[in-house]
């Protein structure tokens, strides 16, 4: 299979089709596709058939349009029309070939693009588009069918093969002379000659419809040849479908359909008896060449760091194929090569070392000429040749080339949890292994924290024992036999968790509907009964520990809640279906550096939730919603000194004036209401009572207990789920335990 995968590249074009030049095209938007049109949707080959269509872009041009028919059986068959340069209204053709099969190809796809400005839009047969948006265009009326074609899955027929030249020098033309049929039309043939022992390989290959034709090729021989025999290896055969067929010299052939990978193996006899030459007179070098020194510009470095080596090398050719130093590590069987190609005979090269943190010791150093010819310079002070045979000795001390190789500093992310936090740091994977432990240091207060002993490239930590609404800065210092590599901080507060909060109704059975993260990743929907209670758990999406969720409100119909990336701050409005499965992520094009974020509320009176967020500085700003789905205007300052809250969140109403409320836990645990306005202010707070911050969660839980009233739901350190009923003025009534077991979401 891997040989035929070799192949594959070269099968691509035979179902494309060149299509109408226009002008290029320098659209400044997304392109948006306004009809389209295929006929006929039957076709008998050879035949044709045309897509008209209409786009509407910012500029005369696109880049590029593609149009992809679905092959019947496999996707190497999938028919791709391409138009380049194209106008915003006109026509691709799609010729037809005679020999595909007699079946639908449905139409799977449309792309517009432009290349200079990476600007696209995909239409989709299942009706999406990229973007999360929807499209009306009924794909299956556009299929086109096939019929009375006559159906060709097997390549060419090779019936002989010969040499017509059997002795050549090089540079003189080698002729082939073959004989071939193929019910429809053989496309290229290619012929591979290879001598015993030796790299080379002399391929004979040809497009050209006379030759093919003819049957028969005449190319000069290459200069770089060994004075020996080349027999026939084996040969390609491809046809106008796309089909092709190897012969082996075992006596195989390997027949490859133009839709598939798949392959049918049969006995073949071709006489080959003439299918060989003798390469004479050829001035091929080939002696090895000799290394005269050898060294390296640093031997402590971190891991991927490059390193220099400078050498000089005497040689008959003019330049070096390639020369490497092959490094093992301790015990290790495996050789680490740092490795230079295509080099004058005397100067340096400069390569990374992809190796895990250790102390490497120089091996063996290669040296390949420009004609292939290697020797090779053990540690042991022995020259040996490609195949293992030691021709002298010589005196360069490998010991110099040795390396002490550390660790570089990690990726580190730190995630606020109730009086602690999840540190999660990762290197590279070839790097993992050479790292002994990890220091980590804890500030304020300067606790060091070892994690000893080499283990994945990504590893996690929850440190304890920490004071919430406090900023503390974890430093992740990676250990080896080197020593410690630098350090990398990351920083979180400890908060009350906000991974457990209210989705709405999901299923549209008027009940409110929770979502919970796991802190590993994972999001969970538990879907309420009524009376405060809820179905057991059903996945809904796994997002990830690099990614933090809050809540959110309705995105084209769907709830949805939004995942903030740690990486860049992003936030993608995740749509969760009736079923409770989510659909996608929707990117809301924005970086929100925000320690809180909650999109559940309409703040401004418009009727379309908005966004809140508290930047770690203590900003409160208000995003407000603009008309388009899931986007929304810069952020308004609207309050400040917010940094000390141990929880934020928003609240549909609490005091009983049918605006959205705000709510926030500052560091003495004591509950605050921020009644809304309408007009996405909040001028005043009203106290709710003090005692929350010993818990470890709390989110507005809606409606849950049924009455009219917004409610607040809870998670203690233990576990329990709470639920503490609003009385519509701004209080609320004493907890009611409804569950337990949601420790595992703090």
């Amino acid at each position: 299979m891997s040989r035929l995968r070799a192949l594959a590249a070269t099968l691509a074009a035979a179902l494309l089709t060149s299509l109408v030049a226009a002008a290029p095209a320098t659209a400044a938007t997304n392109p948006e596709l306004l009809s389209l049109s295929v006929a006929p949707t039957a076709v008998t080959p050879p035949g044709v058939v045309e897509i008209a269509y209409r786009i509407k872009a910012d500029t005369a041009t696109l880049s590029y349009m593609r149009v992809t028919f679905a092959a019947p059986q496999g996707s190497r068959g999938d028919v791709h029309a391409t138009l380049d340069n194209v106008p915003l209204e006109g026509t691709l053709r799609w010729k037809v070939p005679d020999g595909l099969r007699n079946a639908t190809y449905q139409l799977a796809e449309v792309q517009l693009g432009e290349s200079w400005r990476e600007l696209s839009t995909t239409y989709r047969r299942d009706g999406t588009r990229t973007g999360g948006g929807t499209h009306d265009f009924d794909f299956p009326s556009k299929d086109v069918t096939i019929s009375g074609s006559n159906v060709d899955l097997r390549g060419p027929l090779l019936s002989s093969v010969r040499v017509t030249t059997p002795s050549v020098r090089p540079g003189q033309p080698l002729t082939v002379q073959f004989t071939a049929t193929e019910e429809h039309q053989v496309a290229k043939a290619t012929f591979t000659f290879t001598t015993p022992g030796r790299p080379e390989a002399v391929v004979q290959w040809t497009t050209d419809a006379a030759e093919l034709a003819a049957g028969r090729i005449a190319r000069s021989l290459p200069a770089e040849l060994y004075n020996k025999t080349y027999t026939l290896t084996h040969a390609e055969l491809f046809d106008s479908v796309g089909n092709f067929a190897m012969y082996w010299m075992d006596g195989k052939v390997q027949h490859v359909s133009y839709d598939s990978y798949d392959q049918v193996t049969e006995p073949q006899v071709v006489d080959r008896s003439a299918a060989a030459f003798t390469v004479a007179g050829s001035t091929y070098d080939k002696m090895p060449p000799v290394l005269r020194s050898i060294s390296v510009d640093r031997r402590t470095l971190r891991s991927g760091q490059a390193v220099k080596a400078t050498y000089a090398v005497q040689d008959d050719t003019a330049r070096l194929g390639s020369l490497s130093i092959e490094y093992s590590r301790g015990g290790e069987q495996g050789r680490y090569s740092h490795h230079g190609s295509d080099l004058s005979l005397t100067g340096s090269y400069s390569d990374g070392l992809g190796v895990p943190p250790g102390r490497f010791a120089a091996e063996r150093v290669r040296v390949v000429d420009g004609k292939g010819n290697e020797a090779q310079y053990w540690r042991d002070g022995t020259v040996r040749l490609l195949d293992g045979s030691v021709t002298g000795r010589h005196a360069i001390s490998l010991s110099s080339l040795d390396l002490a190789i550390g660790p570089n500093a990690p990726t580190v992310f730190a995630r606020s949890r109730p009086r602690s936090a999840a540190v999660t740091w990762s290197v590279a994977s070839v790097e993992a292994r050479g790292i002994t432990g990890y220091k980590i240091t804890v500030n304020p207060g300067g606790r060091v924290i070892d994690v000893p002993g080499i283990g994945p490239d990504t590893r996690s930590l929850v440190v304890t024992g920490l004071k919430n609404a406090t900023s503390y800065t974890f430093t992740v210092v990676p250990q080896s036999s080197v020593g410690p590599g630098p350090g990398k901080s990351a920083s979180a507060t400890p908060l009350l968790s906000g991974n457990v909060f209210a989705a709405g109704d999901v299923n549209g059975d008027r009940r409110v509907d929770l979502i919970a993260q796991s802190p590993n990743g994972g999001e969970r929907l538990y879907r309420g009964k009524g009376s405060m209670t809820f179905s057991p758990y059903t996945p809904v999406s796994n997002y990830g520990w690099s990614y933090r969720v809050f809540p959110g409100d309705r995105y084209v119909g769907d709830v949805a809640f939004l995942a903030q990336r740690s990486w860049d701050s992003g936030v993608e409005a995740v749509l969760v279906e009736r079923d409770g499965k989510s659909r996608y992520g929707m990117d809301l094009e924005r970086r929100w550096p925000n320690r809180f974020l909650d999109g559940s509320a309409d703040f401004t009176g418009d009727g379309v939730a908005d966004m809140v967020g508290v930047t770690p500085a203590g900003g409160l700003y208000l995003y407000r919603s603009t008309s388009m789905p899931g986007s929304y205007s810069s952020g308004v300052l609207v309050g400040r000194g917010w940094q000390s809250m141990q929880s934020v969140f928003a609240a549909g109403d609490m005091t009983g004036d049918r605006r959205a409320d705000l709510l926030g836990v500052d560091a003495a645990g004591v509950m605050w209401v921020y009644p809304g306005t309408g007009k996405g202010t909040f001028p005043t707070r009203r106290k709710v009572c003090a005692g929350w911050g010993g818990l470890g969660g709390l989110f507005y839980a809606r409606d849950v207990s049924g009455d009219g009233r917004g409610d607040i739901g809870a998670i203690t350190m233990d576990g329990k789920l709470r639920i503490y009923k609003g009385r519509g003025n701004g209080t609320v009534a004493p907890a009611v335990t409804v569950g337990a077991g949601w420790a595992s979401y703090l």
